[in-house]
Parts: structure tokens; sequence; C-alpha cells
């Protein structure tokens, strides 16, 4: 049961790391660059994308390693609905919880660098812009991630123990 668990994680964390790279392909820098590469300040501020998402992904995958086990010791008759149940409310939430992180750090980048267009930016290649949205992109995850833990725990199934008197 060991085994199918791991199959099971790895399984789930591709598909999250494969929404993941679609958002961040969605972004309009990376959009509209399709035959063109990336300059480096592009370059910097995906890779403090996919940071920011490993750091929201790593609690969520201990909540479904929580949530497998539950699962498999409480409900051994449903095990595969109540996984998927569970296990898509999870990463949505995960999913949300990183789009709220990437909104939020793009909102905070407009009070350093006012009436300032990402993509000009981008485009001119210029790193200290680049640098200071990853960076605050990577402290509000750093800052916010250990909580992400505890939102993935509320939405764990229920474990229903017998009340005797």
């Amino acid at each position: 049961m060991l085994v199918l668990k791991y199959i099971f994680l790895f399984c789930w964390s591709l598909i999250l790391l494969s929404i993941v790279i679609f958002i961040i392909r969605s972004h309009p820098f990376i959009r509209r660059k399709k035959n063109e590469n990336l300059n480096l300040s592009e370059a910097i501020y995906a890779l403090s994308l996919l940071i920011s998402a490993t750091l929201v992904l790593v609690p969520l995958l201990q909540a479904l390693a929580t949530d497998f086990d539950i699962t498999q010791k409480f409900y051994p008759d449903k095990v595969v609905t109540t996984l998927v149940n569970s296990g898509s409310l999870i990463s949505i939430a995960g999913i949300f919880v990183f789009i709220l992180f990437f909104v939020t750090a793009r909102g905070l980048s407009t009070l350093f660098s006012f009436k300032r267009q990402p993509l000009i930016e981008f485009n001119a290649d210029n790193v200290p812009y680049s640098l200071l949205r990853a960076g605050l992109l990577l402290s509000l995850s750093l800052l916010l991630s250990p909580f992400c833990n505890t939102l993935f725990q509320y939405l764990l199934p229920a474990i229903t123990s017998p009340f005797y008197r």
C-alpha cells in the first residue's frame, strides 16, 4: 500500500506541476515570446514564479499524504472517491493560494514602481525591476506558506471517533 501511496502522490504532483506551468505560460510576457528567447529579467521572474509555486505545493503534497493515510484507515470502502474529492479540494485551494500570492505581489510591486508597465519593463530587460518583483513574490510566499499547511489541514476528511459513555 505504501508503493500505491507514493505513486498516487507522484501522479498528483505531476498534474499540479503541469497546472502551474500552464498558469506561468499564460503570463503575458511569456505568451508574446513564443518564437523568441526570454531575456534575463523575464527568466528571473519566471524562476521566482516556479519557486513560489513550489513553496505552496510542498505543504499541499504533505496534506495529500495525510489525506491518503486518513482515507485508507477510516474510509476503506470508498478510498478512490474520497481521495479524488478531498485531493481535488486541497489542490484547488493550493492553486488559488498560488494565484493569490501572484496577484498580491503584483499589486505590491506597483507601490515600489508606480506607473510602470510590466511588459515594457520586461521587454527592456530591466533586471532591477524583475528582481524587485521576484523578491516581493518570494518573500510573500516564504512568509505565508506556513499558513497554507493549516488551510490544507482544514480541508482533510473528518475522522469520526465513536463516543462511548
